[in-house]
């Protein structure tokens, strides 16, 4: 029975997309017809802060020194840490959806490579950080998303396996570690991937009320 449901953090609970856009934009300097829209930064989620970082930078055509470059992330980490829940939401649903999981007896967690302090300010900013028995994020020393390796770091702190757990996301990066950790992938539609119809899911869902159907159908 699948009954550890790990879910991806952006773009799979929330839309953070707005406040990373407002955070990349304000770090960079950028404004009017430079500044980036919430569309173009959703294309650079998946890999962590610094990758996001590293893309827009990219795409801004600014170039720095390593120095500048370390400089201007950490300025922009700092910005993203106070600015973090200013638009940024539940998927319609969400709540109710975690709700009913545990109801049905289910254990739940978060891995994202999100910095984790961050990650956990958000889901308990928006009052639902109680609802996850593990959040883990990204960190000094903890390899990203797709490595298995912070998923197997959750289902060893659950005392779970790869037979009892399923992962919930958006993104190729979710597919390719829920295929790394041999696990069931659920894919949200309506999330960041551009490709996401492409990606081959075992099971899919559209909105959250879906998603217990979608994960019964994998048992």
């Amino acid at each position: 029975m699948r009954d550890t449901i790990v879910f991806d953090l952006d773009g799979t609970l929330i839309d953070s997309a707005p406040d990373l856009t407002h955070s990349i934009n304000a770090t960079l300097n950028l404004a009017g017809t430079r500044a980036f829209g919430i569309e173009a930064i959703k294309t650079m989620v998946g890999d962590g802060m610094i990758k996001l970082f590293e893309r827009a930078v990219v795409a801004s055509s600014q170039r720095f020194s390593q120095t500048e470059f370390d400089d201007a992330y950490r300025a922009f980490e700092r910005h993203y840490a106070q600015n973090a829940v200013v638009d940024t939401t539940l998927y319609p649903g969400t709540q109710q959806m975690l709700d009913t999981l545990i109801d049905h007896g289910l254990t739940l967690a978060v891995c994202t490579n999100k910095l984790e302090p961050i990650a956990r300010y958000i889901l308990e900013a928006l009052g639902v950080a109680d609802r996850f028995a593990v959040i883990l994020g990204g960190r000094a020393g903890r390899p990203p998303k797709p490595d298995p390796a912070p998923l197997y770091e959750i289902l060893d702190a659950l005392a779970s396996g790869p037979e009892r757990a399923a992962l919930i996301g958006d993104s190729e990066v979710d597919w390719g570690t829920a295929r790394a950790a041999a696990i069931p992938f659920v894919l949200a539609t309506f999330g960041y991937c551009q490709t996401g119809t492409k990606i081959d899911a075992d099971a899919s869902f559209d909105a959250m009320s879906a998603l217990p159907r979608a994960l019964a159908s994998l048992q």
